[in-house]
């Protein structure tokens, strides 16, 4: 990866007017980006100045940062709870230690990656995307639209009275999920994704 300019964003106004170039990338962990052989980035904007690596729980509600790591959602003990393990086991095959302490929430939903075991989770968990500018929006949503100019700030996980769980099928252990699926289940409905 090449990148001319790289700023270390001190507001999300900054980050914002910076992404409105066509050039630009916003930066979680990396990890994804650097998947793309010999990518050339004219403007990388890195958030990790802004406070956005928070799980805040509230009593209706998780509202994780953008900047939250994979690392972060495994050990944590209350979605851990909320999920009945779910958030653990979506996690815990992903690549390795060190790529979890890196990739980060925001990166992996912004990417909108049909693999990816967060999103197959976190669409069940009917969560949402908070944009800068553009506000709440589902996730079911976003995956249409993705985020355009705009900046993934948080991911809002509403704290239904559910069951919930999530198993993959993988060739390898640590490699990508040949089928992943993810089901939530409350006095009402029952939601499904498979990813």
């Amino acid at each position: 990866m090449n990148i001319a300019q790289y700023t270390k964003a001190a507001s999300l106004e900054e980050a914002w007017e910076l992404n409105q170039k066509r050039s630009a990338v916003v930066l979680g962990g990396c990890c994804w980006l650097r998947l793309s052989p010999q990518r050339r980035i004219a403007q990388a904007i890195d958030l990790s100045a802004l406070g956005l690596d928070q799980i805040e729980e509230g009593e209706d509600s998780f509202r994780l940062g953008a900047m939250v790591t994979l690392g972060q959602l495994e050990g944590h003990d209350g979605l851990a709870a909320f999920t009945q393990g779910a958030m653990k086991e979506a996690v815990r095959h992903i690549v390795g230690t060190q790529f979890r302490n890196m990739a980060t929430v925001g990166g992996s939903i912004s990417g909108r990656f049909g693999f990816s075991d967060i999103w197959t989770l976190f669409l069940v968990l009917d969560a949402q995307v908070e944009l800068y500018k553009g506000g709440i929006v589902s996730l079911a949503d976003f995956g249409q639209t993705g985020p355009g100019k705009d900046i993934v700030t948080h991911i809002i996980i509403p704290k239904k009275a559910c069951q919930t769980a999530y198993d993959s099928l993988r060739l390898n252990e640590t490699d990508f999920p040949v089928i992943a699926v993810a089901v939530s289940a409350d006095a009402e409905n029952v939601r499904c994704a498979i990813g």
